[in-house]
C-alpha cells in the first residue's frame, strides 16, 4: 500500500466527518443555538425609573466554572464542557441582564473574556491567590462609577488578632481570596458603594476554615470602608461562599446563634492539614497531599473513598498552631449582621411569582419558614454529584444617622431543579455548574 493512501479506518472517519458537515449544512437548526439561554423572569415590580435622589443599580454574581477545573468525570450530566461551547453562553450570561456591577468567581481565560466585556462598557478588577489559575473579578459600568480604590484579601496570610505578633490561625492552606473595590458615583461624588466578592474554601468538611474566612472577610470590608472615610456608603458582599443556610458560616454572617450541631461541625474540622505541617505526610505515607487548586466535586487530590466528604492528611491542633477557639471565632463575628438580598426579599414576597418554589426551606433540612436562610434559593449549584445553595448576595448597611438603607426592588428568578436536570453546565440553560443571581437595589 503506498504511504500516501489512507487506511480503511481513516477513510471511515473522513466519511463520517463529511456526513456530519453535510447534515449540519442541510439542517442548520438541528443543534441548539450555543449562545441561547433559558429565559429567567424577575420576581418583583419592574425596575423603577431613577430620579435625582435615588439610583437603582443592578448587581449580579456568578461562579463561572473555570475551564481549567473542568473534568468530564465531574459533570456526567453536562452536554457543553468544551471552551468553544461554553464561551458564547458565558458572554451571553454576563451581558444579557445588563448588570451595573458583576461579581465573578472562578474566572480564567481573560484573553477571551475581557474584550467583549470592555466593548460593552465594563471596567474590570481581577485578583487571584498565589499560583492560582483562576480568580475573582469585579466588573462595573465605567460610565456610572469611578473606582477610587481596590484591595485583594488573601485569607491564608491574614492575622486573626490585633497583637503585634501575627497569629494566622489557619489549619489548611487554601489560596482563597476576596476582592474589594470602592466605587464612587460619577454623577454625585459624595455617593458610592463598596463591593466585595469572594470564593471561600470548597471542601464541605472544612467548616472551620470557611467560618474563619467569612469572619475575616466582614472584618476587612468594614476596615476598608473605614479607611476610605465613607462609612455612609453601603457594602455589598457577594459571591460563592461554599456554605449552606444551615451552616455555621451562614449563621455567623447573619448574626444567628450557633446551634450545638454547628459548634460540633466546627470542632471536628478544627485540624492541621499537611499543607500547613508537611511532616504529617511522613507519618501517613499511604496518603497523597492535596492539590489545593482543585475546586468542588472530586477535587482535592486526596486518596480516599469520598474526598468531598471527609478530612484526611491531618492531625489535631496544638496550642502553638494558633487555631481559634469557638469563643474567638464568635468574637470575630460582624457587630452588625449582614442582610441577605434573596432571603429577605423572597420572605417578603412569598406569594409573588411563585416564589415559594425557589426557597431553600423546601429542602427539608429542618428549617422553619421564618428561619434565617429559609428563603435563599433552593439551589445555586446543580450537578450530578452536588446540589446546594452556595452563592449569596449580602448587604452591610451604611453607618451613621441619616444614611439611607439600600432597598431591594426585585430579584432574578432562580432556576428550578427541573430546568437544570440532569445537571449543569447545560446547553441552552447555563454555561457553569452554578446559576447566576441578580437583583435591582435602590440606593
Amino acid at each position: 500500500m503506498p504511504s500516501h493512501q489512507l487506511t480503511p479506518e481513516a477513510l471511515a472517519k473522513q466519511a463520517e466527518r463529511k456526513r456530519k458537515k453535510a447534515e449540519a449544512l442541510a439542517n442548520p437548526q438541528a443543534a441548539p443555538e450555543p449562545a441561547s439561554l433559558l429565559k429567567r423572569d424577575w420576581i418583583g415590580p419592574a425596575r423603577a425609573a431613577v430620579d435625582d435622589e435615588t439610583r437603582v443599580l443592578r448587581f449580579q454574581t456568578w461562579n463561572m466554572l473555570a475551564q481549567t477545573l473542568v473534568r468530564r468525570e465531574l459533570f456526567p450530566g453536562s452536554d457543553c464542557l468544551k471552551a468553544s461551547a461554553r464561551e458564547p453562553m458565558t458572554i451571553a450570561e454576563l451581558t444579557a441582564h445588563r448588570a451595573d456591577v458583576l461579581c465573578l468567581q472562578e474566572v480564567d481565560r481573560l484573553d477571551k473574556l475581557l474584550p467583549p466585556l470592555h466593548e460593552a462598557g465594563y471596567a474590570h478588577t481581577y485578583g487571584a491567590g498565589p499560583r492560582k489559575l483562576h480568580g475573582c473579578m469585579i466588573l462595573h459600568r465605567d460610565a456610572l462609577f469611578d473606582k477610587i480604590d481596590e484591595r485583594l484579601v488573601q485569607y491564608d496570610q491574614l492575622s486573626v488578632g490585633a497583637d503585634e505578633q501575627p497569629r494566622i490561625g489557619i489549619g489548611r492552606v487554601t489560596k482563597n481570596v476576596a476582592l474589594m473595590v470602592a466605587l464612587r458615583d460619577r454623577r454625585d461624588p459624595s455617593r458610592g458603594c463598596v463591593v466585595a466578592t469572594t470564593h471561600l474554601f470548597w471542601h464541605p468538611a472544612y467548616t472551620y476554615e470557611r467560618v474563619r474566612q467569612v469572619a475575616l472577610l466582614t472584618r476587612e470590608v468594614r476596615k476598608f470602608r473605614q479607611e476610605l472615610k465613607h462609612d455612609n456608603w453601603p457594602c455589598f458582599v457577594i459571591g460563592d461562599f461554599n456554605f449552606q443556610p444551615i451552616d455555621a458560616g451562614y449563621a455567623l454572617i447573619r448574626g444567628a446563634t450557633w446551634t450545638l450541631q454547628q459548634e460540633l461541625t466546627i470542632a471536628k474540622s478544627r485540624v492541621v492539614h499537611v499543607s500547613v505541617d508537611p511532616s504529617i505526610a511522613q507519618n501517613v505515607p499511604a496518603v497523597t497531599a492535596a492539590n489545593d487548586d482543585d475546586e468542588g466535586e472530586g477535587g482535592g487530590g486526596e486518596q480516599e473513598t469520598d474526598p468531598d466528604r471527609i478530612i484526611v492528611n491531618c492531625r489535631l491542633p496544638l496550642a502553638s498552631d494558633g487555631l481559634l477557639t469557638l469563643d474567638e471565632l464568635r468574637a470575630l463575628a460582624p457587630p452588625t449582621p449582614l442582610r441577605s438580598v434573596y432571603d429577605d426579599f423572597l420572605r417578603e414576597h412569598r406569594s409573588t411569582g411563585g416564589a415559594d418554589r425557589y426557597r431553600s426551606s423546601s429542602l427539608g433540612e429542618g428549617m422553619k419558614e421564618d428561619d434565617l436562610g429559609a428563603n435563599e434559593p433552593r439551589f445555586t449549584s446543580y450537578t450530578h454529584y452536588w446540589k446546594a445553595p452556595l452563592d449569596y448576595m449580602f448587604i452591610l448597611d451604611p453607618e451613621g444617622d441619616g444614611s439611607p438603607t439600600p432597598t431591594v426592588q426585585r430579584v432574578l428568578r432562580p432556576l428550578t431543579a427541573a430546568e437544570m436536570e440532569p445537571g449543569l453546565p447545560r446547553r441552552g440553560v447555563c454555561a457553569s455548574d452554578h446559576m447566576s443571581l441578580a437583583a435591582d437595589i435602590a440606593l
